[in-house]
């Protein structure tokens, strides 16, 4: 039987080495990328975020609440993922300041060299709109004397700037003493104001009524969903007042 030698093992040995080591090491990932950037709003810190961010180039943009504070914008915890082996600053999962502004994070690919920025920056959502919506409620009208009272009607809000808001009755109608009063469609504009949560509304407008072309004030306040308005309508059948109380109806 043939014996293999020491010294040909050895030299098998080096050759296999050999070719091992002359194989090219395999290249590092210049790839330095943003490829998604989330808030899990299961996360309580995160609870303020209205909408995902989106990314547009090199810039990230998100929404959260319009009442949200310094110390919860500086409390959020962004998700970063970033292109296969590359790192990203600050760091994905950690809590990030953007109370101060836009926010920069800055990728470096798996080669160690090559960078790219990114700013991500939040954007308060537009207040709610506490004061349009359809209210429910009851008119109680007054001619010198009650005439009617717990009558179902309903009121539409409709704001029309942070001073301005549309008042609209529809099909107003009352029933007493065997006649029925057809006042109408009560369509008008009135100011609104707001102090620590209590809207005041007023307003007069000249309206063409079935009862005849008639000035028409109002007087009201709107505090959470309670909706109380007073309107005084003078008229060749005398001054008619018609007051409404009511809730605001679920969306």
């Amino acid at each position: 039987m043939k014996r293999i030698s020491f010294y040909s093992i050895l030299t098998a040995m080096l050759a296999l080495i050999g070719a091992v080591s002359c194989k090219p090491a395999e290249e590092l990932s210049s790839e330095a990328g943003i490829t998604a950037f989330t808030f899990d709003t299961s996360v309580g810190a995160n609870s303020i975020v209205t909408s995902q961010p989106s990314i547009q180039g090199n810039s990230i943009t998100f929404t959260v609440s319009f009442d949200a504070s310094e110390a919860q914008l500086a409390a959020l915890v962004p998700t970063v993922t970033v292109s296969e082996g590359a790192t990203v600053s600050p760091a994905s999962g950690s809590a990030v300041d953007f109370s101060k502004g836009p926010v920069t994070y800055t990728v470096t690919a798996q080669d160690g060299v090559t960078t790219a920025t990114y700013t991500a920056a939040a954007e308060l959502d537009a207040p709610a709109d506490l004061v349009s919506g359809t209210y429910n409620g009851t008119i109680d009208v007054i001619q010198i004397m009650p005439i009617v009272t717990d009558q179902e009607q309903d009121i539409i809000l409709s704001k029309t700037s942070d001073e301005t808001v549309d008042i609209a009755m529809n099909d107003v109608s009352v029933t007493a003493f065997g006649m029925t009063i057809e006042i109408g469609d009560i369509v008008m504009s009135a100011s609104l104001s707001e102090t620590d949560g209590t809207y005041s509304i007023t307003g007069e407008q000249n309206l063409t009524l079935p009862i005849g072309d008639s000035p028409v004030k109002v007087e009201g306040t709107l505090k959470g969903d309670m909706l109380i308005l007073d309107f005084s309508i003078a008229s060749t059948m005398g001054e008619l007042g018609v007051e409404f109380e009511g809730t605001k109806a679920a969306e």
